[in-house]
């Protein structure tokens, strides 16, 4: 499960450069992230150090702190 999880954001993080280097994304959608590291490099990490379930509901809470009335930061999973 760790692996194919590792696997889906791997191919996301490799898909949304292609499509930005590609010009397939509007130039409006493109924005730098509030967050260091990014949501998926967050989730790659939290996986990585608290497994399945539990990186993937830590994931998941750092999609959700991530809106425009956040402040951003360095937020790494502990």
């Amino acid at each position: 499960m760790k692996k194919s999880l590792l696997f889906i954001i791997n191919t996301y993080q490799r898909l949304s450069t292609s499509w930005r280097l590609l010009g397939g994304v509007p130039l409006f959608t493109t924005t730098t992230c509030k967050f260091h590291p990014s949501c998926s490099e967050y989730a790659v990490l939290a996986i990585q150090t608290h497994g399945s379930l539990r990186g993937s509901a830590k994931a998941i809470g750092r999609v959700c702190r991530c809106n425009p009335w956040s402040a951003g930061g360095v937020d790494y999973p502990t």
